[in-house]
């Protein structure tokens, strides 16, 4: 999600409810923007040092957790419904947690298949084993 959408949502938030303080704001679009950044960085790392699996694809939990991972569906979902329900200040913060969950969860998968690639194991689909 480009980063000006992110800072659209922030500063649209003064119309429907209460607006987020502004150094509070500016740190939830700032950990969204790094945390996606640093989650692209982590994907790309592991399929490179894979020989060109995506990490979505090497083990079943990530296939599964690929589905709820912080896409810009999801997020797009979780401040749907924080505008629906006319909490999108709240949405906001739960995408950020979100968006930092997942980076901490793709860092970890990408510490294990480092250090199975280390064992010198193989880095396979698991679809294919």
């Amino acid at each position: 999600v480009p980063i000006l959408w992110w800072w659209a949502w922030w500063h649209g938030l003064g119309a429907p409810s209460r607006p987020l303080p502004p150094v509070f704001g500016l740190m939830i679009l700032w950990a969204i923007i790094g945390a996606s950044v640093t989650d692209a960085a982590i994907q790309w790392l592991f399929e490179r040092r894979s020989h060109g699996l995506p990490l979505s694809r090497w083990r079943r939990f990530d296939s599964r957790f690929g589905l709820v991972a912080a896409s810009p569906a999801i997020n797009l979902a979780l401040l749907a419904v924080g505008a629906i329900t006319r909490r999108p200040a709240a949405a906001l913060v739960v995408a950020a947690w979100w968006t930092i969950a997942t980076v901490i969860i793709h860092a970890v998968r990408l510490a294990q298949a480092s250090e199975k690639a280390a064992r010198g194991q193989p880095i396979a689909a698991w679809s294919e084993q």
